[in-house]
């Protein structure tokens, strides 16, 4: 572990310095608060997650080795086009599963040290869901867990905007574990963390996924891409 201690600064700059520490540049999206106090005392690995989950962000190693730190479920970015292919020249193998078991809504509690009274921040809506026909009704699932609701102050905060940000990772987390589409298609380089893939040709599970895990393997089949876009945070041996 490690002891760290920040004044005055903001998220993306406290990465960008654990970055530099560890020999990493770095590509971050700017986060706006500035926080008065940071204490680092874990791993920079521990760290650098926590500090995304504060504000909603993902982070990861890109090939050329350079720290990505953007927000969740960002509009835009690359998108990777495959198709279903049955001679098993591009999607070779797509597999999807979801539920409606997740909350709809998420509210989060901290303390204002200055006002010295609780506050709350709720989630809003989440942009960059999977757009699939199939997957839509478990997404929503406005039927079944209208009013479905987590109340959390696991991550305590004192101002709105990070009051928000911590509503808004955690309604997003939920929501992506949700749905959990799988694939391996001819060796891709385009498919990243980060990036999103636009599947076509596999019926009403046509739509776009955020990838969350890849995998690039060469093996008897020959060389091939593995790619998941679902939980965000493992939830067993498995998942590691």
């Amino acid at each position: 572990n490690k002891v760290r201690t920040c004044t005055k600064t903001t998220s993306s700059d406290i990465v960008g310095q654990v970055a530099s520490d560890c020999g990493l540049s770095t590509a971050t999206t700017s986060t706006p608060a500035q926080h008065d106090y940071v204490m680092q005392a874990d791993t920079d690995f521990g760290f650098l997650s926590e500090m995304a989950d504060r504000v909603g962000y993902d982070w990861w190693v890109d090939p050329e080795g350079k720290l990505q730190f953007h927000p969740m479920l960002q509009d835009g970015g690359h998108v990777v086009e495959l198709t279903w292919d049955s001679n098993g020249i591009g999607l070779r193998q797509f597999a999807v599963r979801a539920s409606a078991l997740h909350p709809q809504k998420m509210t989060m509690h901290g303390w204002d040290a200055e006002q010295l009274q609780p506050v709350a921040s709720t989630s809003t809506t989440v942009r960059g869901l999977p757009t699939a026909e199939l997957v839509k009704p478990f997404v929503e699932a406005r039927s079944l867990t209208a009013k479905s609701s987590v109340t959390s102050g696991h991550a305590m905060y004192s101002s709105s905007n990070e009051g928000n940000a911590l509503a808004a990772s955690a309604a997003i987390m939920a929501l992506s574990s949700a749905v959990t589409a799988e694939g391996v298609c001819e060796v891709n380089p385009g498919i990243q963390l980060g990036a999103k893939v636009n599947v076509s040709a596999v019926g009403p599970a046509s739509g776009t996924y955020s990838v969350t895990e890849v995998e690039h393997v060469y093996g008897a089949r020959g060389f091939e891409t593995r790619f998941v876009a679902g939980d965000r945070v493992p939830t067993g041996l498995v998942d590691s």
